[in-house]
């Protein structure tokens, strides 16, 4: 994709990311972003905070030939790594206590991020890819 189509895919992206939080912002003025109870205004901006991070990705990946072979490595086993992840925090609280100061939940985020990348990337390595 060369010129035109490359400013219409950025544009699509930046402008709907930014009208769908505007849409957030107003309508959580009547109904409040929870993600508990997924409202509109939640999924209206979470749409278009992933829209912004889509953009970004794509300016940098396919417009400006920086690769990420991180994340295709974490990316080939999601599912794995999505559960794995699930069991740390599982984990994590019964370790931390609630409440917990920044100076524990920051190494303890540190500590699962680089456990799950790690066998992200052992899994790669190896050439296991779990599929369903």
């Amino acid at each position: 994709m060369k010129g035109k189509g490359l400013k219409r895919a950025a544009a699509v992206l930046g402008g709907g990311g930014g009208v769908l939080i505007s849409s957030a912002a107003l309508l959580s003025l009547v109904l409040p972003v929870n993600k508990h109870l997924v409202s509109a205004s939640y999924v209206l901006l979470t749409t278009g905070m992933s829209a912004l991070v889509m953009l970004l990705f794509y300016l940098t990946a396919d417009c400006g030939g920086i690769r990420f072979p991180f994340i295709g490595k974490i990316g080939r086993n999601a599912l794995v790594l999505y559960i794995l992840h699930h069991l740390f925090i599982l984990l994590l609280n019964v370790v931390l206590p609630p409440a917990s100061p920044l100076c524990l939940v920051v190494p303890a985020a540190a500590v699962l991020l680089l456990a799950c990348g790690g066998t992200g990337i052992f899994l790669d390595w190896k050439g296991w890819h779990v599929r369903l």
